[in-house]
């Protein structure tokens, strides 16, 4: 390993910089952002002449670095408008798209978004350790609890109906683009869908996934009917559904404690929403989870649809629930704060020494 390469020495550098900033003071400097950026541009032009072998061609080092660019800063832009990541994170991902250049991702290549490599080598690690950290210390009567909330008719139906619609259009797209991703990438293409997709109680209601679902059968039956098809939907709606369970439960096992009412403090992060009807209020746990969920929850920490830290006013509003008996329990769980830019470079440092995705390794 040389470490003297330019390119490996500004990867450590900015990865210890902004790991210990997250760790230390809970945020990343607008000014790191700025000289990573900086640094990813001089590196490009002088050191790898990326951008100095100026050419029109699509498929050109050149433009591949420029469009690779602009789709990191719009995905990370719209990932951070729609509250599922922090601007730091949104920031640092752009600083690693520029730092890296388009030539380290020789497996897995994604055309004109090699970056989100990255994304995939960061969340792969953390979803693996927080599965097995929580199946290591398996607490039964917590996982049959989690199988109960999820495991229902209307919400199976709504899971099997959105994997169906999403993977027919996201295999209609590849082959627009003539683009041949492999099952694990269609699956980390779903998940992020289906996120997106549950955030609208109108695209996310059963009613409509059904009448889309429909048009799609009488409009594409020959598309959908051959036997890849049906096997590759069969697996993917089964692990999602498996994921619906696990993920929760692993998780709440892993990142929430439980803390008495009276113990509750300005900043801390509710681990499920409180929600007040009838002039009383519950707890209502997410019932479905996916890795966007899992990457927002590691850096908020946060497992629910409150995306604020707890304000002196929220506290005294809990507390007043809680003395007058409004409440239906003594204790609330409290989400742990992890900071997210260590696990963001070490799925950089992954990138880097794999050239390319783990999804790559996996389906070998």
């Amino acid at each position: 390993m040389d470490l003297l390469n330019p390119l490996l020495l500004s990867i450590l550098t900015f990865g210890i910089v902004t790991s210990y900033t997250d760790i230390r003071y809970g945020k990343i400097k607008n000014v790191i952002i700025i000289i990573m950026l900086l640094t990813g541009l001089f590196l490009n032009i002088f050191f790898t002449n990326l951008l100095l072998n100026v050419s029109l061609d699509l498929k050109s080092d050149f433009v591949q670095t420029i469009i690779n660019f602009f789709v990191s800063l719009g995905f990370g832009f719209f990932i951070w408008n729609s509250g599922l990541w922090a601007e730091g994170d949104a920031k640092l991902f752009l600083g690693y798209s520029l730092l890296l250049p388009v030539f380290t991702y020789k497996h897995g290549y994604i055309t004109y978004f090699p970056a989100l490599n990255i994304l995939i080598n960061t969340f792969i690690p953390i979803a693996a350790f927080i599965i097995l950290f929580s199946l290591i210390k398996l607490n039964a009567k917590l996982l049959k609890m989690k199988a109960k909330q999820v495991l229902n008719k209307k919400s199976m139906l709504n899971t099997m109906l959105m994997v169906f619609i999403l993977y027919f259009l996201t295999n209609a797209l590849f082959d627009y683009i003539k683009f041949k991703p492999d099952l694990l990438l269609t699956l980390f293409a779903i998940f992020i869908l289906i996120e997106l997709v549950k955030s609208s109680k109108f695209l996310s209601s059963n009613n409509f996934l059904f009448f889309a679902a429909l048009l799609i059968i009488i409009f594409y039956f020959n598309s959908i009917i051959i036997l890849q098809f049906f096997e590759r939907f069969l697996f993917l709606a089964v692990f999602i559904v498996a994921m619906t369970v696990i993920l929760p439960y692993s998780i709440e096992h892993s990142l929430l404690e439980t803390v008495r009412i009276e113990n509750l403090k300005e900043g801390m992060i509710l681990g499920e929403p409180i929600n007040r009807k009838n002039n009383y209020a519950k707890e209502e746990p997410r019932t479905f989870v996916t890795l966007y969920s899992l990457f927002r929850t590691f850096k908020e920490s946060l497992l629910s649809d409150t995306s604020s830290r707890l304000t002196k006013e929220d506290v005294k509003n809990i507390s007043i629930l809680h003395s007058s008996k409004k409440l239906g329990y003594k204790e609330v769980k409290i989400a742990k704060t992890v900071p997210f830019a260590p696990f963001m470079f070490f799925g950089v440092l992954l990138t880097y020494f794999l050239q390319g995705s783990l999804f790559y390794y996996l389906h070998l």
